[in-house]
């Protein structure tokens, strides 16, 4: 469960949220829906403690893993590597250890095939893949995603959007923050819409 409420974020005179609030109820889908530049960003950036608000409040049964468009992966690294040092750096596990727990991950993913691959070598779906699969080794109640879909081909948004149900089966709660109408059909969620940094509909 992710629960905000009364959350308010400004630069200078300018207002970028408005009294956010909203329920993320667990094992469910929830979508904050809007055009570019309406907050949803900024958001995430919060919940993430990578921004601070000028108000209001997170609240969560357990962590959140945030996975931005930009994936954030190492182009050093294979998406074994990927993996493994996610699981050294974060629980502390002996090497062979973490080999083994990476490629029972990788192959839930559906990457076990591509684990000595770099990112440059991964189709965008393999790497958004591969940066769902680091977040789950720090083991979240919760999962947000920036824009999912914004830069993948129209026929992968379906299985973007079965990869989200899936999580929610394997008990995780997911918000996402898109523009994506055909996303949005493909799954069931509850829709915020957000325009100009406020909540002003539910559906």
């Amino acid at each position: 469960m992710l629960k905000i409420t009364n959350l308010t974020k400004t630069y200078g005179p300018r207002s970028i949220l408005n009294s956010i609030n909203f329920t993320a109820e667990p094992q469910t889908i929830t979508v904050i829906f809007g055009a570019p530049e309406t907050g949803k960003t900024t958001l995430l950036r919060i919940i993430a403690q990578l921004e601070s608000a000028n108000s209001g409040s997170i609240e969560s049964t357990g962590a959140i893993e945030i996975i931005f468009q930009d994936l954030n992966l190492s182009e050093n690294m294979t998406a074994l590597h990927t993996i493994t040092s996610a699981l050294e750096k974060n629980h502390r596990i002996e090497r062979a250890e973490a080999q083994s727990i990476a490629h029972d991950i990788l192959e839930k993913n559906n990457l076990l095939d591509k684990k000595n691959e770099y990112p440059n070598k991964l189709s965008r779906g393999q790497k958004q893949r591969l940066a769902i699969a680091r977040a789950l080794t720090n083991r979240p109640s919760v999962i947000c995603f920036d824009e999912p879909t914004s830069i993948l081909d129209p026929i992968l948004t379906n299985s973007i959007a079965q990869m989200l149900i899936k999580l929610t089966h394997e008990n995780y709660t997911v918000l996402i923050t898109t523009n994506d109408h055909e996303l949005i059909k493909k799954i069931p969620c509850s829709c915020y819409i957000l325009e100009k940094g406020s909540i002003i509909k539910k559906y």
